[in-house]
């Protein structure tokens, strides 16, 4: 994925095959429950993306993490206010 193809994708709202976190999932988590909790979250809003509906199969679908996503672009207060405000 490029940057310029990212930054068209943050500027759409969510719709079937588009979503937004506000945070990465914490696959990490130094507690056994928090990594089920993490990995569950995950799956569900994959699996949701991917048996949507009908008008978007075949189509790509994108799950991304606006708080990851500002980190590597260095506009935190900027790309949130704008997906989540």
């Amino acid at each position: 994925m490029t940057d310029s193809f990212l930054a068209q994708l943050l500027l759409q709202k969510e719709s079937a095959t588009l979503e937004f976190k506000r945070q990465i999932y914490d696959l990490d988590s130094s507690s056994l429950e928090g990594r089920k909790r993490s990995k569950n979250e995950m799956v569900k809003d994959i699996l949701s993306l991917a048996n949507n509906n009908v008008s978007s199969a075949g189509e790509m679908a994108y799950l991304l993490s606006v708080s990851l996503i500002a980190k590597l672009f260095k506009e935190p207060t900027q790309l949130q206010q704008r997906r989540t405000g």
